[in-house]
């Protein structure tokens, strides 16, 4: 695990960098509570906010996981992802690592790694203040992110909608 860990209400969250996971362990126990999938590996704290923990991954998403429940609610892509996708993502949408690094070379490595870089991965982690989610991206972007609250009678979700990227 490369990511630091959030703690809020006595849960520990963090991402796995050595599988797809985001896990939510239980402080004094070390039970899991929840093992959420991704499609990617993440190295990015999460950012924890209205009952959401924000994270980014590998190939160029930020996701937001309702704390509750342990599912993804909203996801957003970077402007990498979109333009770039198809020279690295199977048909399920993951990382393709056959295109990534056809054979065992350095030279072959290397271009893969710049080649996911080019996907606009969230290396980064997330900041919230004043309901704007930020972070950085391998696409040279600083994303600006409104989050907003919807309320039920049974738990609140987050929503996330852009507002501003800006390359650096």
């Amino acid at each position: 695990m490369i990511a630091s860990p959030a703690v809020t209400h006595g849960v520990v969250y963090f991402p796995t960098s050595y599988g797809q996971r985001l896990k939510a362990l239980n402080a004094k126990t070390g039970t899991t509570i929840h093992d959420v999938t991704n499609k990617a590996v993440s190295f990015s704290s999460p950012a924890i906010v209205w009952n959401t923990a924000f994270y980014g991954t590998s190939d160029g998403r930020l996701q937001a996981v309702d704390m509750a429940r342990g599912t993804i609610v909203a996801q957003f892509q970077t402007d990498g992802w979109k333009e770039n996708a198809a020279n690295c993502i199977d048909a399920d949408g993951q990382i393709d690592n056959a295109k990534l690094d056809s054979d065992s070379t350095l030279d072959t490595a290397i271009v893969g790694l710049e080649r996911m870089y080019t996907l606009g991965s969230v290396l980064s982690s997330p900041v919230v203040v004043d309901g704007i989610v930020y972070f950085g991206s391998t696409d040279g972007n600083v994303y600006a992110l409104r989050l907003s609250q919807r309320r039920n009678a049974s738990h609140t979700r987050c929503a996330v909608s852009g507002i501003c990227s800006a390359r650096v």
